[in-house]
């Protein structure tokens, strides 16, 4: 019996850390990433997060009242194409540009948490506050991201803000791109759409 009721608050334990760890990550909590970054579950960890954001674009795509199935898989590769692709650009850019050493799952780790934000894209509904709260959950995302950078990689101060801005603006660009041609909406409104 006492196994039992051990093993309950083990399994639970990863979903509060989770949890935690997002809570701290929306509150720009610079030192949450020196904790991802050494957790080898993490990554799946950081993948949940990002499927959760994808989720509240989805929700947030479907309450619009202006949606089909091209707007629901737009709102889901955006939010895997910002994670992905963002942490394949800051690994090249640190690597290949500043010879950084680079762990790739850390970057991978800390960006996806980075992505948390973004989970108010589900309110993407509302009139006119909708898109604006958007637009506000990516600029958090990008300070997010500055933060998760700034624990992972080991370069100066102004190349992880030259490398986080970039490759947070290409990226930004890129999925807003996906979503406005497979939601069949101009480029500007795929920039604040859920």
């Amino acid at each position: 019996m006492a196994q039992q009721t051990d093993a309950r608050p083990a399994s639970r334990a990863p979903v509060r850390t989770v949890l935690r760890r997002v809570w701290r990550v929306c509150r720009l909590d610079a030192s949450v990433y020196e904790e991802i970054e050494g957790d080898p579950r993490g990554t799946w960890q950081a993948a949940g997060v990002v499927a959760v954001v994808a989720a509240a674009a989805v929700l947030g795509t479907i309450f619009t009242g202006d949606w089909h199935a091209g707007a629901i898989l737009g709102a889901v590769l955006g939010a895997l194409i910002h994670w992905l692709l963002w942490g394949v650009l800051v690994f090249l850019v640190a690597d290949l540009l500043f010879h950084a050493p680079t762990h790739r799952a850390a970057v991978v780790r800390g960006l996806g948490y980075a992505q948390a934000p973004q989970i108010v894209a589900v309110l993407g509904f509302i009139p006119f506050v909708g898109p604006l709260l958007v637009l506000a959950s990516r600029v958090l995302v990008f300070l997010a991201g500055h933060h998760a950078l700034r624990a992972t990689l080991r370069i100066s101060r102004v190349r992880i803000m030259a490398t986080t801005l970039t490759c947070f603006l290409i990226t930004f660009g890129a999925a807003a791109l996906v979503r406005a041609v497979l939601g069949d909406v101009p480029f500007i409104d795929g920039l604040s759409r859920p």
